[in-house]
């Protein structure tokens, strides 16, 4: 039976994470974070998580407000998928 529950801040987190990381790395270049806030429902969601994967290393900023997935992302997402 399916179970429908509120996922906790850490799985929201995780998700947007996700999500950030995917659409950098599905769409190869630079992206404004403006670009990918209109993505989310959330802007503020996408802003957290831009902050969380700079801080480790898995994208870098550039200029007024740009964003590009690092090679360590682009590398791991290489091996991950097999």
């Amino acid at each position: 039976m399916h179970e429908d529950r509120m996922r906790t801040p850490q799985e929201q987190d995780d998700a947007s994470d996700r999500a950030i990381m995917d659409m950098l790395l599905d769409h190869p270049g630079p992206w404004a974070l403006a670009e990918l806030q209109r993505e989310f429902s959330n802007p503020l969601a996408a802003a957290d998580a831009v902050n969380r994967l700079a801080g480790v290393g898995m994208l870098h900023r550039f200029g007024e407000g740009f964003v590009f997935a690092s090679r360590t992302a682009k590398q791991a997402a290489a091996i991950f998928e097999g």
